[in-house]
């Protein structure tokens, strides 16, 4: 019985059949196309299935990309509004998933559509 491997990608993760008698990849062995920085930022979601908005703050940011603890839970493939408090971005994007964080807050992962500044600088840029 072949067994499938993950593989993440832009479009979420993907499954590639490996060899015979392979095991099943782990979640903590997927790579990723796009580095993470850690980042704590403030941003604004909003749904456009919900009138209110929630201002809640990023763990890491990539170029497509954001984990936001929220006091919400949000269903997977949701679509909102993102925008950063201080910076540049705004974008409509999706949920990709959403996990229990603590006892009254989730971790959401968010792929973002198009792109921006998260801050008033550039953290990408290295001094």
């Amino acid at each position: 019985m072949p067994t499938h491997n993950l593989i993440w990608s832009r479009g979420g993760y993907d499954s590639d059949v490996g060899p015979p008698g392979a095991e099943v990849a782990d979640v903590s062995l997927l790579h990723r196309k796009e580095v993470r920085v850690p980042l704590k930022t403030f941003v604004n979601l909003s749904s456009s299935d919900d009138p209110s908005f929630e201002i809640a703050h990023t763990i890491d940011i990539s170029c497509h990309g954001a984990r936001v603890v929220t006091r919400r839970s949000w269903e997977p493939n949701q679509q909102l509004s993102i925008r950063s408090i201080r910076g540049s971005l705004k974008s409509l994007g999706r949920v990709a998933h959403c996990q229990p964080f603590t006892d009254k807050r989730f971790v959401i992962g968010i792929e973002i559509y198009s792109s921006g500044n998260w801050t008033a600088r550039d953290m990408t840029k290295t001094t």
